[in-house]
C-alpha cells in the first residue's frame, strides 16, 4: 500500500472514495502477496477481516452525522492498515539484517516493528472500547490464541484442530 502521507494533515478530508481506494489496495496486497516474506498473515488477517473491519463499519455508521468523528475514524483506519503493513515489513527486515557483530540496523527495524505494534494495539483497543465489553473480550480471546490456530490466509481453525503451517493443512490437535 502506498504511504498516505497527505493524510497527516488534519485539514484534508478523507472521502469515501479515498478510503475505498486505500482499503482496496490493502486487501489486494493481502491476497496477492501472501507468499512474500514480509506478508501480513494468520491472526493479523483474521483480526483485520473479522473484527476490525466489522467494527469500523459499525462505528462509521454510528457516527455518520459527526464529521469530526468520521474523519478521525477514517484516519485511524488508514493508519491501522498502514501499521499492519509496516510492522510485517519491519519485522522481516529486523531478521534480514541480523548480524552477530553489529545489530544496529536490525535493532532499528525491531524498534520500528515495536512502535508499529503499539499503534496497531492502540487502534484495536480504541475500536473495541467504543464497540463495547463483548468486543473487548472477543479481541482478548483472539489475541490469546496461538498462531497455529490460524491459516496463513487468516482462517480460524475449528475447535480441536490447528493449522500445520509447514504442510499448509488443517490437522487434529492430537496429531500435532
Amino acid at each position: 500500500m502506498k504511504k498516505i502521507n497527505a493524510y497527516d494533515s488534519d485539514s484534508l478530508e478523507i472521502t469515501d472514495a479515498i478510503l475505498f481506494e486505500c482499503q482496496k489496495i490493502f486487501e489486494k496486497k493481502l491476497q496477492d502477496e501472501i507468499d512474500f516474506p514480509d506478508a501480513i498473515r494468520g491472526k493479523d488477517i483474521y483480526i483485520y477481516r473479522n473484527l476490525m473491519n466489522v467494527w469500523f463499519e459499525k462505528l462509521s455508521a454510528k457516527n455518520r452525522y459527526d464529521t469530526e468523528m468520521t474523519q478521525k475514524l477514517r484516519k485511524d483506519w488508514i493508519d491501522y492498515m498502514q501499521a499492519l503493513e509496516d510492522r510485517s515489513t519491519h519485522n522481516y527486515l529486523s531478521f534480514e539484517f541480523y548480524d552477530e557483530n553489529d545489530n544496529t540496523k536490525s535493532d532499528g527495524y525491531r524498534e520500528r516493528c515495536y512502535l508499529d505494534n503499539r499503534k496497531i494495539c492502540f487502534i484495536e483497543d480504541a475500536f473495541t472500547s467504543e464497540i463495547g465489553k463483548d468486543a473487548v473480550k472477543e479481541l482478548a480471546n483472539i489475541r490469546a490464541m496461538d498462531d497455529e490456530h490460524f491459516s496463513r490466509k487468516g482462517e480460524k481453525s475449528p475447535n480441536g484442530f490447528i493449522y500445520d503451517l509447514g504442510r499448509k493443512e488443517l490437522v487434529p490437535v492430537d496429531n500435532k
